[in-house]
């Protein structure tokens, strides 16, 4: 089969370290096959309070991004030897935007999350808008992140509703069989702090969970049906969703999470579970949109 039959990963790539990215991409590639695609974008500093003498042109710039384009490709060459064909994309604009329009033909994207830095705060403003925003399935791998095969023998799907529920799964239940993994399908709902313990005082927890499960498992039996090679299992908690999820990646090798689609083309698509989850998250989180796009 041709490299290309396989689609196009791309690889946003900026000035942080890179290795844990890399790495997953080199996984990927292992999966999957397929093409690598480094991109890179720059974007012109362009002020009047900037003094001529301090400005800087557009063909440094260009050298500059090249030059970080082929470190990174030259490194995932030497990994992934000849048969994982590596190109390089140098964009000029706004990271997030460009990483956007390069992924319109991709088959998934990924990016690193930048490292929490002391006296800052961590806003996702690149990984956030290209995991919300791209028309390719994005994952976002956390700094420090590296391949565990003990942690890669679990697959962690998020699961809201009965309607949005089996695109993910069946997102998921790939990712499993393509990694040997078992499934673990997450349902945490939470509804007030002030009135939980009230409402669902004795009975009341066991029996709204029991419903909840025998409504998911009715949904989504007819997808884990088409793929009895995966164990799954399904588990349904009382918590608040983005703490039960970030602690689910403590111990998983992926967890797959399904975005929003905002009525306003720049509006929040992520939600703010998944936008928790993504900023704490201790494996590569595969974001995807949690129901089929619309024309």
């Amino acid at each position: 089969m041709n490299a290309r039959d396989a689609g196009v990963v791309i690889l946003g790539v900026g000035a942080d370290d890179l290795a844990p990215a890399e790495a997953f991409v080199v996984a990927e590639a292992a999966r999957h096959g397929g093409v690598v695609r480094v991109v890179h974008a720059i974007l012109p500093i362009q002020s009047a309070r900037v003094p001529p003498p301090l400005q800087v042109d557009g063909d440094t710039l260009r050298v500059v991004g090249t030059k970080v384009l082929d470190d990174v490709v030259g490194r995932l060459e030497h990994a992934l030897g000849e048969d994982v064909p590596v190109e390089s994309l140098l964009l000029y604009g706004a990271a997030a935007h460009a990483l956007v329009d390069a992924s319109e033909t991709a088959r998934r994207v990924v990016v690193q999350r930048r490292p929490r830095a002391r006296g800052h705060l961590r806003t996702l403003a690149i990984v956030g808008n290209v995991a919300g925003h791209a028309p390719a399935p994005v994952v976002v791998v956390p700094p420090g992140w590296e391949p565990d095969p003990g942690r890669e023998a679990r697959v962690v799907v998020a699961v809201d509703d009965v309607l949005t529920s089996p695109q993910l799964l069946s997102v998921a239940l790939d990712e499993a069989a393509v990694r040997g993994a078992r499934l673990r399908i997450v349902h945490a709902w939470y509804f007030s702090e002030l009135y939980d313990e009230i409402a669902f005082a004795g009975p009341a927890l066991d029996l709204h969970q029991d419903e909840v499960r025998a409504d998911l498992t009715r949904e989504l039996a007819p997808t884990l049906d088409k793929r009895p090679d995966v164990t799954a299992e399904l588990v349904v908690v009382h918590g608040r969703p983005a703490d039960v999820l970030v602690e689910e990646t403590r111990s998983a090798g992926l967890i797959v999470l399904g975005r929003h689609r905002a009525s306003v083309p720049w509006g929040s698509h992520l939600g703010s579970v998944v936008r928790a989850v993504l900023h704490e998250a201790e494996c590569p989180a595969l974001v995807l949109d949690s129901a089929p796009r619309r024309g």
